[in-house]
């Protein structure tokens, strides 16, 4: 639509929430950035024109780790709320966000805030498009053959599938529709979520298609599925 990176306005939010998981270690991401020279990239590119500024993070307020499963249900329940709300401001300022995780569980409210300002700005759901680069497609749903982990389902939930509370934040599901989701770069999937992307006919390029195809190929048909 014409739209170039110097014509909009570009906002760095951090979102240190790694509690999707047994494994802490990825609320650390947004510091290293950061301290890996995150400032420099940004005086570059507003030198340049293109207009960026970095927020901070959104912190996950203190608390005790819950029990319940799937890891990191409870916290996300808190959690979600405060990043969501950061990012309407972002989106109905005109800007767009770049969030820095955190396990994979934030998608859910980054993509929840994004969809929801589509539908209160009367732009089509149709037009929420993602592509998700990841060898996993985090589809799992809650039960005896998932990890139960919250970072292993975001994009289940963002489907409608999983757990009410999640999949209806902000009272609607789903956030995005199977033909607006295609998957980059997959080379671990259970047998569920692999049931679920031949039921739903979800576009996915595996590592095998990147060498057969080339990276550059899979990319312009990743948007043209999208587009």
């Amino acid at each position: 639509n014409g739209i170039t990176m110097n014509s909009r306005k570009w906002r760095i939010l951090g979102a240190p929430f790694d509690l999707g998981s047994d494994h802490e270690g990825s609320a650390d991401a947004p510091g290293a950035i950061r301290e890996a020279g995150l400032s420099r990239i940004v005086r570059y590119l507003n030198d340049q024109g293109v207009e960026v500024e970095d927020i901070a993070d959104v912190e996950m307020p203190d608390h005790e780790r819950s029990d319940r499963k799937p890891t990191g249900y409870d916290e996300m329940i808190e959690y979600a709320p405060l990043l969501m709300k950061r990012l309407d401001g972002m989106l109905s300022n005109g800007s767009i966000p770049l969030v820095i995780g955190g396990d994979h569980s934030i998608s859910i409210p980054t993509v929840t805030a994004a969809a929801d300002f589509l539908r209160r700005s009367r732009i089509s759901e149709s037009d929420l498009g993602i592509i998700w680069i990841d060898a996993h497609p985090d589809i799992e749903t809650p039960g005896e053959e998932s990890t139960n982990d919250l970072h292993a389902m975001p994009a289940a939930h963002l489907l409608g599938y999983g757990l009410s509370e999640l999949k209806n934040l902000r009272d609607f599901s789903p956030k995005v529709k199977p033909e607006n989701l295609v998957y980059i770069g997959l080379r671990d999937v259970v047998p569920e979520e692999l049931q679920i992307i031949r039921e739903r006919n979800i576009a996915a390029y595996t590592m095998s298609d990147i060498e057969r195809l080339g990276i550059v190929k899979v990319c312009e048909e990743a948007f043209e599925c999208i587009r």
